[in-house]
């Protein structure tokens, strides 16, 4: 109580917030003595939960659980004179007072200094079991697109990308759509994995509107001489003098694809390509003589239909439609 007024004031010693609310009994409740005791209870239940939504904003931020942000946000705690808490830095063997705030990937750390950021990473890693999961080199993956760097329409799921190298347990280098500079680390828990659906393309075919669109770009897909269907194309076949439409070969097939285009014993070649960028055989498609139309995911076009004529939505990614030409 000061001057006569009720105050309720709240401390965090996680975080270092406080709060101070006003105690206000109006009408009849004024003069019941229970009246202040639920005004209370009010208040408190109001303070806790603005307390666990800035819990669950914190886990979305480091892509972690509430349990994992609770556990690494509890400091322990050293008193001072005067009754006050002091948070202690989180990275081992260290018992400096430590700063809140976060990092530049949105990371929430309590340390004394910048040294000791990786080392409280780590620590917190280390906190959460390792529960077995595993990425292989070279399978297809999407990273997550953390809130602070993307609107909140856009998808939180970047473009394919293609994983290099296994660095520990729980971390991979991936190569992305962006060649300069060194190849990204990422942690497990922001990959996801990614597939083209090789499999259920194979039961498909290409739209009619996807040919029409194409057509004013690459020519009529319908005038060829052979054509395979999704996942069957046999590159040991006589190709010489000929305009061939491979459709979609399949990504295992995509080297042998390449391998047989720069043989440059055919007269055209339709096929459509995956928008894969984190790809080699894509760039080496690129340097051969070829004119390319694309359709994007948000595109009114659709480009697969199954059997029964069905149109499956876009996933994802771009599809191009090709034409190589002979440069005999």
């Amino acid at each position: 109580m000061w001057d006569g007024i009720k105050y309720l004031t709240f401390y965090d010693v996680a975080t270092g917030r406080n709060w101070c609310k006003r105690l206000m009994a109006t009408g009849e409740a004024s003069g019941h003595p229970g009246a202040f005791k639920r005004k209370i209870e009010d208040v408190y239940r109001e303070w806790e939960s603005s307390l666990e939504r800035e819990l669950g904003k914190q886990a979305r931020i480091s892509g972690a659980t509430p349990d994992d942000i609770y556990i690494f946000t509890q400091p322990e705690t050293s008193g001072l004179e005067g009754g006050e808490a002091l948070a202690i830095c989180m990275a081992p063997d260290c018992d400096r007072p430590a700063m809140k705030g976060l990092d530049r990937d949105g990371f929430p750390h309590r340390v004394c200094c910048k040294d000791h950021l990786r080392k409280a990473r780590m620590h917190f890693r280390q906190q959460i079991p390792y529960d077995g999961r595993e990425l292989m080199v070279g399978q297809l993956v999407r990273q997550r697109i953390h809130e602070r760097i993307r609107a909140k329409h856009e998808d939180p799921w970047s473009t394919p990308c293609r994983i290099v190298r296994r660095i520990g347990k729980k971390v991979y280098e991936i190569v992305t759509d962006k060649r300069r500079g060194r190849n990204p680390q990422r942690h497990i828990d922001d990959l996801k994995e990614y597939d083209v659906g090789d499999r259920l393309l194979r039961m498909c075919t290409l739209t009619a509107e996807a040919k029409n669109a194409a057509r004013h770009h690459i020519g009529d897909i319908a005038d060829v001489d052979t054509e395979y269907a999704n996942g069957d194309t046999r590159f040991n076949d006589d190709w010489k003098d000929k305009t061939i439409n491979v459709n979609y070969v399949g990504l295992n097939n995509m080297e042998q694809l390449v391998t047989k285009l720069k043989e440059d014993d055919y007269d055209h070649v339709y096929a459509i390509i995956p928008d894969l960028p984190c790809m080699e055989w894509l760039k080496e498609l690129n340097e051969l003589e070829s004119k390319w139309y694309a359709i994007d995911p948000e595109d009114d076009e659709t480009v697969w239909q199954d059997m029964q004529g069905q149109k499956l939505k876009n996933q994802g990614i771009s599809w191009w439609i090709v034409r190589f030409d002979s440069i005999d």
